[in-house]
């Protein structure tokens, strides 16, 4: 054990993910700050921390740029969306549009991939789902089993402030409706947040009537930092000769809010298994419960779902391997029982092992087609999954690439 290994971090967080961004042949640190306690909605500090001899060190302004916010950060993956070969970094944050920041010899820039499309997301993962050769995404979002909806013509906003000058941060969420804003908070739950309001409405006939301009002064809302949500659905992002084609998912995944991804072996296009629901929202909106999990898989233009019988709060997902032909599932439940899932038949191929430095593999299928598939440190909720690769039956040739670009070809008849 190495003492004082890590900075001072005061951020509550939501997930460590690990990759050798600075190819020095060692794994380095992005740690997302999930909340700042009891300053809700307000962007905790997030950290880049780099591995130096086991020792590391926050390098977060140095190797980011400008000091940036990652605002609420749900999810993090360290992935080469670029082609260049080097590892670059996705944040996917509450109440904001997915954040790449491309790796340019060590130092980052932030760039565009969804302009426009802020969301609740709340996972993310990659995979090469359309086996053109490079990683497309998924997002996991709200989904569309419920009151919310947003779009770009009508936004949902949230706006914080100290309102009433109690020295504590208020968030008022609204949502827009024929042009008009509304306030989404009851009478009596923005009375109990600003008591002052009890006196500007004294009855729910009148606070029904109004909209967020009469129920907050414009002169009131001065200073107060907003944020605003677009898209609710769980999407997709695909990733076309450098550009990116936004799709959500089929009607079947958008029952419950999906909190991990994780992926699938398959011989048949691209597959992924999906976990959701959330039971902790707000009491007057109940359970997101409807989702009990599912396998998609990608082989066509639209994804075909097989349903799977994962009930409860799930939140967390890991693969497990097993041996060369064998590989599970496990489940995390949030206040319920770890649960297993194994695959009742697996495709034909096996699984190989992976280095602690390895990046990602390319297959090469009898057929001529190219796929690629990434090996993440942390992608996924609390949870990191063994780090193994699934050769198919039909594949020639397999080559594996580091994050330092040195890359060796598998023997397949050894394996």
């Amino acid at each position: 054990m190495v003492e004082d290994a890590l900075p001072a971090i005061s951020s509550s967080g939501s997930c460590v993910v690990a990759a050798d961004y600075d190819q020095d042949g060692d794994l380095d640190l992005f740690v997302g700050g999930r909340v700042r306690p009891t300053d809700f909605p307000m962007p905790p500090a997030s950290y880049l921390l780099e591995n130096e001899g086991g020792t590391f060190t926050d390098v977060t302004e140095r190797d980011m740029g400008e000091p940036t916010s990652f605002g609420m950060v749900s999810a993090a993956l360290w992935t080469d969306y670029d082609r260049d070969g080097q590892v670059d970094l996705l944040v996917a944050s509450e109440w904001e549009e997915l954040q790449p920041y491309r790796n340019k010899q060590g130092r980052f820039q932030r760039e565009e991939i969804l302009a426009g499309k802020s969301g609740w997301w709340n996972s993310l993962y990659g995979s090469d789902l359309d086996r053109d050769g490079d990683i497309d995404y998924v997002l996991g979002n709200l989904g569309l089993n419920s009151r919310f909806r947003a779009s770009e013509a009508e936004p949902i906003r949230m706006y914080a402030k100290d309102f009433d000058r109690n020295n504590e941060t208020d968030a008022i969420v609204t949502f827009t409706q024929a042009d008009t804003e509304y306030v989404y908070h009851s009478r009596d739950a923005l009375n109990d947040q600003i008591i002052a309001m009890s006196k500007r409405f004294g009855s729910y006939d009148t606070y029904a009537q109004a909209s967020f301009n009469t129920v907050l002064l414009p002169h009131e809302r001065e200073g107060a930092q907003v944020w605003q949500t677009t898209e609710l659905r769980n999407t997709l992002v695909i990733r076309e000769e450098g550009d990116n084609r936004f799709q959500p998912l089929s009607t079947s995944l958008q029952l419950a809010p999906i909190t991990s991804i994780q992926t699938y072996p398959s011989t048949n296009g691209a597959e992924l298994i999906m976990v959701g629901n959330f039971y902790e929202p707000e009491t007057a909106l109940g359970p997101y419960d409807a989702f009990t999990g599912a396998i998609a898989n990608f082989g066509s233009t639209s994804e075909s779902v097989q349903p799977l019988n994962i009930p409860g709060d799930a939140r967390s997902l890991a693969s497990l391997t097993l041996n060369t032909q064998k590989q599970i599932y496990l489940v995390g439940r949030n206040q319920g029982e770890l649960m297993v899932c194994e695959p009742e038949v697996l495709p034909k191929g096996y699984f190989t092992q992976l280095q602690p430095l390895d990046f990602y593999a390319e297959i090469k299928l009898n057929n001529g087609q190219l796929y690629r598939e990434e090996f993440y440190y942390g992608a996924g909720y609390l949870s990191q999954s063994s780090r193994s690769l699934f050769i198919p039956e039909n594949a020639q040739e397999v080559t594996i690439y580091r994050f330092d670009r040195q890359s060796r070809k598998l023997d397949l008849l050894d394996l």
